[in-house]
């Protein structure tokens, strides 16, 4: 049920109890007439005050169902906003999703292919470097040797 409906359901329900109340105190009002002309008077002043009461209680509650729709009409406000902030959100979100699948997913997988085929091409020429140091290290032996050779000649 919308709140204008059940604004709606309580007034209804509020006029129904409030003209069975008022039934009922004519009822009252006049059996005691019948039976007690004096103190009728003193009864009418007392339903008075009692209606007067309830009409101030319904003003009340008037004043309050007022204060519910202002803050109802904040919330809808509330949500309206939250919803065009959802609305950007949601094309924010196609647009990353759109550069994922258009720009960044595209260059990961050429990073990744660059990098596994060096990384194959290192596990392949690591041999080859194990070689290379030990050709060096006979080098520097040859190296140490010639010249320890020459700086005798000399």
């Amino acid at each position: 049920m919308t709140n204008n409906e059940l604004l709606l359901e309580i007034s209804n329900m509020m006029d129904v109890k409030i003209g069975t109340l008022h039934q009922t105190v004519r009822d009252e009002m006049k059996e005691m007439e019948n039976s007690l002309h004096g103190e009728i008077t003193g009864l009418k002043k007392e339903m008075r005050s009692e209606i007067s009461g309830m009409k101030s209680e319904i003003s009340g509650m008037q004043n309050e169902i007022s204060g519910i729709k202002n803050e109802i009409s904040g919330i809808k406000n509330e949500i309206s906003g939250m919803k065009s902030e959802m609305s950007g959100m949601k094309a924010d979100i196609r647009a990353l999703k759109m550069q994922n699948e258009n720009d960044i997913i595209p260059r990961l997988q050429n990073i990744e292919s660059c990098y596994v085929d060096t990384s194959k091409r290192f596990y392949m020429e690591l041999g080859q470097m194990e070689d290379l140091k030990q050709d060096v290290d006979v080098l520097k032996k040859v190296v140490a040797e010639h010249s320890e050779q020459l700086r005798k000649i000399s």
